[in-house]
């Protein structure tokens, strides 16, 4: 398909990148971090690829809502949007515990001393949920304190994927698909949805649940979440080395050998034929993925590609919403890419060996791993 490049843009450095970033809905479908999914309800841009102009937006005169709403009071005309953790670069803009410097609020430890590495990463805007390399998947609120674990019938690992609805949890691990109903507890019991080796990826929508298999019986497969899988997934397309899976809005895309492809009623169309792509993210009137140190977007059903972003280190994990892109790279720092204001920094220095990352209305989560005490911490950031 015809690409067509949207500019190529430097990272922004923590100074520049105040920006004001709209909430999404609650709901995170996230892999290993390869497919999210965000609330159906929540709006969708107007389709448009991301501008040129990146500049942030001014950071002394914005007093708008998280939401986008009518404008917020300060608490007194003398309020100081630099360094109150209440109001952080804008009237209501709160910065969930953590600190607020130059306007930009500072990161937040959630758990530490946790088993790791985190693989993955998945939050429902009440809930973390996350898994290691073992037998368990964790979990623990959005909040922090302490967390506990269901033990699980596979081992859980690099390639593990976690998504989450209102109702269920479901995972994908080597040897198949499993789900559990909400909430968790340390008596919850694992439900086997599909017995399936090498599963390599995981979405929903309202009603299925998708899923890749490598190995004899490759593919990507699909089932009902309200039969629980009842008689066995269906085969949507016959795939060798298929990798990750996303859905939205009537589309199930995933890659395979490096390209994206997208199903839409049977009709499979590809998307991107040059090889190189990596964890794609689909949300609500929106797909982003990446290709060697670059990050792209275009509408769901209207795909005609955007560069977005270029790195400068590689990525390692990313989710998405219809506003904005969050990633984490190689040397330790959390960024982000709105469709309104173009890269944001949200967390230099965000720690080591991150992969598990994920979003909700109000924050963006992402788990690091300490080598010398060889424990990994989930940090939470305020979204801009």
């Amino acid at each position: 398909m015809r690409r067509r490049a949207c500019g190529l843009f430097a990272m922004a450095t923590a100074s520049s990148c105040l920006a004001l970033l709209a909430a999404q809905g609650c709901n995170a479908i996230l892999g290993n971090q390869e497919a999210t999914l965000a609330d159906a309800n929540t709006p969708t841009p107007d389709g448009k690829t991301p501008a040129g102009d990146v500049r942030p937006k001014d950071a002394s005169g914005d007093t708008t809502t998280d939401a986008g709403d009518a404008p917020l009071p300060c608490p007194s005309p003398d309020a100081s949007l630099a360094n109150d953790p209440h109001n952080c670069n804008r009237c209501g803009h709160d910065c969930l515990g953590g600190t607020c410097v130059a306007g930009v609020c500072q990161r937040v430890t959630v758990f530490e001393n946790l088993p790791g590495p985190i693989q993955v990463l998945a939050t429902d805007g009440t809930d973390l949920y996350w898994a290691g390399s073992g037998d368990a998947l964790y979990f623990g609120p959005v909040s922090g304190g302490s967390s506990s674990k269901v033990a699980t019938p596979a081992l859980l690992g690099y390639g593990t994927v976690i998504a989450v609805d209102d109702a269920t949890v479901y995972w994908a691990a080597n040897g198949g698909v499993f789900s559990c109903a909400k909430p968790l507890g340390p008596s919850s019991s694992p439900t086997n949805l599909a017995s399936m080796p090498l599963t390599a990826g995981l979405a929903l929508d309202s009603t299925h649940l998708y899923f890749a298999v490598d190995g004899l019986d490759s593919g990507v497969f699909a089932c009902s979440k309200a039969s629980a899988c009842e008689g066995g997934p269906t085969l949507l397309a016959a795939v060798d080395y298929p990798a990750s899976v996303a859905a939205a809005e009537g589309h199930v895309l995933w890659t395979a050998s490096g390209s994206l492809y997208d199903d839409v009623d049977g009709a499979v169309s590809k998307l991107v034929a040059e090889g190189g792509v990596n964890f794609p993210v689909a949300s609500a009137g929106r797909i982003y993925w990446s290709e060697t140190f670059s990050l792209w977007t275009c509408a769901v059903g209207a795909c005609d590609a955007s560069q977005a972003f270029a790195f400068d280190a590689g990525l390692t994990a990313l989710t998405g919403d219809p506003r904005a892109a969050y990633f984490t790279d190689s040397r330790g720092d959390l960024l982000g890419y709105s469709l309104d204001a173009g890269p944001v920094e949200l967390a230099a220095d965000g720690g080591t060996l991150l992969r598990g990352i994920a979003v909700d209305a109000v924050a963006v989560y992402w788990s690091a791993f300490d080598f010398p005490s060889e424990s990994a911490s989930i940090f939470k950031v305020a979204r801009p």
